[in-house]
């Protein structure tokens, strides 16, 4: 079930960018899949621990991947996105999984998810207060909210040669990641 809600600038920059930016991601040559892999998703994984029968919401999900994974690790999951073409990419990519159209509300009721993650996601919101308000509304007392948003330094990783081991483990374990969670 998708919510109604007004499309503003950022959606649409997203419908325009998402095919490419879900193709770049997936490339295993690129520092953007390198950096999500070697960097973000250990700590991440390790954050959220046993998914197994939770329920968990994938706030931005973009293409889907990441609830693809917590799925994997048998998660009760939903994504859930402003864009209408990367929703269109997860479907298409996740046939399997729900995914709905969201902004600053949801459809879903109070207290529903033991887990929410917004991963890289509300460091590019405007609207990130409102977001924060919903997320509180639908988890679970006891619940948890994680939060990774993009390091300043993140361009240096970019543009940094993996192949140097030394600067290898300098951008991803001093530069790149910030994994933040929070209780209800």
């Amino acid at each position: 079930k998708d919510i109604k809600f007004k499309m503003g600038s950022e959606s649409k920059n997203w419908d325009n960018a998402a095919r490419e930016y879900s193709k770049k991601i997936e490339n295993t040559n690129s520092k953007g899949f390198l950096i999500r892999e070697k960097c973000l998703n250990p700590y991440l994984f390790e954050t959220i621990g046993n998914a197994k029968e939770k329920k968990i919401l994938d706030y931005g999900c973009g293409d889907g991947w990441l609830c693809n994974e917590l799925k994997k690790r048998d998660a009760k999951v939903r994504g859930g996105d402003i864009s209408k073409e990367f929703l269109k990419i997860a479907r298409e990519k996740n046939p399997d999984i729900k995914f709905s159209l969201i902004g600053t509300k949801t459809h879903y009721p109070d207290n529903e998810f033991d887990i929410v993650v917004s991963n890289i996601v509300l460091h590019i919101t405007k609207n990130y207060r409102e977001i924060l308000d919903e997320i509180y509304r639908i988890l679970k007392p006891e619940g948890k909210l994680i939060v990774t948003i993009m390091h300043p330094d993140y361009w240096k990783a970019e543009q940094a040669d993996f192949s140097k081991k030394e600067e290898r483990i300098k951008v991803i374990v001093e530069e790149s990641v910030h994994v933040v969670y929070y209780r209800r």
